[in-house]
């Protein structure tokens, strides 16, 4: 087994360690980014470690304590990732939803995994709000879209009441809430009268509690074999399942891939896979931050929109699944399909030559012979697939290597 010789074992025991643990030094690097209002934002690893604490403070001081269950429903967002991390930093145990789950399985599934609170976007609410008719143990959603916190009748009237306004609440929504949090902080608990809240406000919070040095998670141990993760399985022969991960599961896994796999600090990483699956969660989440590299995450698997992102941030390395590596090859055959006669044969010996050099000299010369069709996949910055979560076809993942000149592994 070859060892990566860029970045070592790190032998850490907990998520909690992952975050302390983040190298001063690379804390200006990129961790975080996605397509905001028409432009590519990023957070740095220091801003980054930063959220990651001001909402684990956060949660504390709202009353979430080690061993409550946290749900999370939602697209691919760096906020997903950042409420996985705090949540999982302070004990808790998160509890990611698949957000294709019919409203019955949803509802089951909240009902037996016993969630006290749950972060959602707004596109999951209507599902959330259903299946928590049979859930009276829910205390608060948080949402990760302003517009819609504001639109919930019991939220206004106590923002009234506490902002002691008669007249109506203002559209500037974050102007509200940021002067809510600014009163709220003040309690002993602050939000106990809210049924919503924004992820905003709890940044926030966690902020002015930093500053005042009331850091609640410093007083809060996490153990290895403590459970940092319960994952619903697909119900093949009935209703979802939970399996429990412990911290050391996910840590020490992500330690393996990193160790294994020639990775580096200014590789991409794009994720379009849904995170609540084990496999995306370490090979998108926890390698790249075990190796200090970026993460592009994606909202939708889109081919054109993952194309898109490829080319624009320069990809390098993508986890995902057989089904994706084969009709991304399926996509260069259709293409070349459709270009004249005397091109679509020049492919099919460059193909040949590419391939006979690959497996009998163990030679790549693809990636330099298809350098259109990488320009066209957004493949020109682009290394390798990791593949999981299924068995890929020996035959495609010769033709990627081979033929087309990127490592399948």
């Amino acid at each position: 087994m070859e060892i990566n010789k860029v970045v070592k074992a790190r032998n850490l025991k907990s998520i909690r360690e992952m975050i302390d643990q983040l190298d001063d030094d690379r804390m200006n690097k990129p961790a975080l980014t996605m397509l905001e209002n028409g432009k590519y934002r990023s957070l740095s690893y220091g801003e980054m470690q930063k959220k990651i604490r001001f909402l684990a403070n956060a949660l504390l001081k709202i009353g979430i304590r080690k061993g409550d269950h946290i749900g999370l429903i939602s697209e691919n967002r760096n906020k997903w990732i950042i409420t996985y991390l705090a949540v999982t930093y302070i004990g808790a145990i998160i509890v990611p939803f698949d957000k294709e789950l019919h409203q019955d399985e949803l509802t089951h599934i909240i009902r037996s995994s016993d969630v006290k609170y749950m972060f959602s976007s707004k596109s999951y609410l209507k599902k959330i709000k259903k299946a928590f008719e049979f859930n009276k143990n829910i205390k608060k959603i948080i949402l990760f879209d302003f517009h819609d916190i504001l639109n919930h009748k019991k939220s206004i009237s106590v923002i009234k009441k506490i902002l002691k306004k008669d007249n109506s609440v203002s559209m500037d929504y974050k102007k509200e809430w940021k002067n809510l949090t600014m009163k709220e902080s003040k309690k002993d608990t602050p939000f106990m009268e809210f049924e919503y809240l924004h992820i905003d406000s709890l940044f926030l919070l966690g902020n002015i509690m930093s500053k005042n040095n009331e850091n609640l998670y410093e007083n809060v141990d996490v153990d290895k074999e403590e459970i940092a993760a319960i994952i619903y399985t697909s119900g093949t022969t009935g209703l979802p399942k939970g399996v429990m991960l412990t911290h050391r599961n996910l840590v020490s896994n992500g330690d393996a891939i990193q160790q294994t796999t020639e990775t580096y600090p200014d590789d991409n990483w794009i994720i379009i896979l849904p995170l609540h699956h084990t496999f995306p969660a370490i090979a998108g989440i926890f390698v790249p931050i075990l190796t200090y590299a970026n993460i592009t995450t994606v909202a939708t698997i889109r081919s054109d929109v993952m194309i898109k992102t490829m080319r624009e941030t320069e990809v390098s390395i993508f986890p995902t699944v057989p089904v994706i590596v084969e009709k991304m090859y399926k996509k260069i055959l259709s293409n070349v399909r459709m270009e004249p006669f005397f091109k679509r044969i020049l492919f099919h010996i460059m193909f040949f030559i590419s391939f006979f050099l690959y497996k009998t000299f163990d030679i790549r010369v693809g990636k330099y012979l298809f350098s259109s069709i990488h320009d066209k996949l957004g493949m020109n910055n682009f290394r390798f697939f990791i593949v999981g979560g299924g068995k890929q076809s020996p035959d495609i993942i010769d033709r990627w290597n081979g033929g087309i000149g990127y490592k399948c592994i």
